[in-house]
């Protein structure tokens, strides 16, 4: 039972970021035209470190940002082995204030972790054809300002 809570809250999780996702369209970053390319997604991630052997798959990926909230999927592929993608994880993320919640590996590799107030990064890796890996970060945070988040004070 304790295994199922953790992995059920990042079901919730990913079907309200689906949600998200279509409801948004394009109108969220990119603008049309614009690259998403690791300077990017480090500006609006800056908590999000990506491995240096992993390119973004610019047309697997999608960023919302709106007034207190931004998250999105960001899709990477390269060359770079499904445990050593997951041991980078689990030794970077800590060191950018995210709490390991959950992992799971069944053929596709699973994580999950926490932080601050309502930061949600679920990141699913598998190994693909010709050797490659394929990495999926789910993003979820709540933008903060000086008071607290938007709209509370």
């Amino acid at each position: 039972m304790k295994m199922i809570k953790p992995f059920f809250t990042c079901f919730l999780f990913l079907a309200g970021l689906a949600a998200l996702t279509s409801c948004a369209a394009n109108t969220g970053y990119p603008q049309t035209g614009a690259e998403l390319d690791k300077e990017a997604v480090t500006l609006i991630f800056p908590d999000l470190p990506i491995p240096r052997e992993l390119q973004i798959k610019e047309d697997e990926s999608v960023i919302i940002s709106s007034p207190g909230y931004q998250g999105g999927l960001i899709t990477l592929k390269g060359r770079l082995s499904p445990t050593a993608v997951q041991n980078y994880f689990l030794d970077a993320l800590p060191q950018k204030g995210w709490k390991f919640v959950s992992s799971l590996n069944a053929g596709k590799g699973l994580m999950a972790f926490s932080k601050d107030v309502n930061g949600q990064c679920l990141i699913t890796y598998s190994r693909t054809t010709f050797g490659y890996t394929k990495v999926e970060i789910w993003m979820a945070e709540p933008m903060l300002s000086e008071g607290g988040l938007h709209g509370q004070e």
